[in-house]
């Protein structure tokens, strides 16, 4: 791109220095001289300038083409760093909500380790007293066949 741009920027110079030299001796000329020229050398002076004023044109439309395409270029890729940084900082909420989440997930998986050790202990007070009533169960059955044994004895003697 800047190559091409450089090789139009060349050819527009050169053929400014060609016009200045083909015009310099009219320039500097002292007095006004006349040329005469055949039909012949008219013509392809007449032809030459045509050819010349067409290259010139060319070249003017390729570097207005050169300039366009990079000014398209540099919108797209305006664009595209405005796309970059909306997907930075979208990237920067997403792992901000990500931390965030990972936090949750530390406090829940601590919270359930505390829940399990409270149901690990509640179950081994709710089996010993089960194993106290058991027992107590076991004693007042026991009294009560003593009691039925002493009042058994009592009323046969």
């Amino acid at each position: 791109m800047k190559k091409s741009e450089q090789r139009v920027k060349k050819s527009i110079l050169m053929l400014f220095a060609l016009g200045l030299v083909c015009l310099s001796p009219s320039v500097f000329a002292q007095g006004e001289k006349t040329i005469t020229l055949s039909a012949e050398q008219y013509q392809t002076l007449k032809q030459t300038i045509q050819e010349q004023d067409k290259t010139l044109d060319t070249l003017e439309n390729n570097l207005n083409r050169q300039q366009n395409r990079q000014q398209e270029r540099s919108k797209q890729l305006q664009q595209l760093n405005k796309q970059l940084d909306n997907s930075k900082r979208e990237m920067t909420k997403t792992m901000r909500t990500l931390q965030s989440a990972n936090e949750s997930l530390a406090q829940a998986d601590n919270l359930l380790k505390r829940q399990a050790v409270s149901l690990q202990t509640l179950t081994e007070l709710i089996k010993r007293e089960e194993h106290k009533k058991t027992v107590i169960k076991r004693q007042r059955d026991m009294y009560a066949v003593l009691a039925l044994l002493a009042v058994g004895g009592a009323v046969i003697k």
